[in-house]
């Protein structure tokens, strides 16, 4: 198993639409899913499809204090 990557995106469904912000290990894997549909709820009722933003932090402490903040 490769070590995580950790990552905070954003996701949109079009300019000026619906955005997604989430936090993961596997950023590369995790757009897949939304891609896909594999990830039920928002994305897939918002069609969030779209990667805008991304932030790869040195650890997943500082997304953890990123995410909770927000």
């Amino acid at each position: 198993m490769a070590p995580k990557q950790p990552a905070v995106y954003i996701m949109a469904s079009a300019e000026r639409g619906a955005l997604y912000i989430g936090v993961t290990g596997n950023l590369k894997l995790r757009v897949w899913e939304h891609r896909e549909d594999l990830v039920k709820g928002f994305t897939q009722r918002y069609d969030v499809k779209r990667l805008v933003w991304v932030r790869m932090p040195f650890r997943f402490s500082f997304s953890d204090k990123t995410r909770k903040a927000a």
